[in-house]
């Protein structure tokens, strides 16, 4: 292949990796998945407390 072919390709290749790549950048994502202005953040878990297995007896 000659060079005028080889960048051809190139440029076909390189043109779809972008189209595929920036394929959905106009999508937003559903409104439900969106942080709302009033959240608040989500509390850490508190520890396990240890389990006293001799308390009962």
């Amino acid at each position: 292949m000659d060079r005028d072919g080889t960048m051809a390709l190139h440029h076909s290749m390189m043109a779809l990796i972008d189209t595929v790549t920036h394929a959905n950048d106009d999508v937003k994502p559903p409104a439900a998945t969106l942080p709302r202005a009033d959240a608040q953040p989500v509390p850490a878990p508190l520890p396990a407390r240890p389990v006293d297995y001799m308390a009962d007896n």
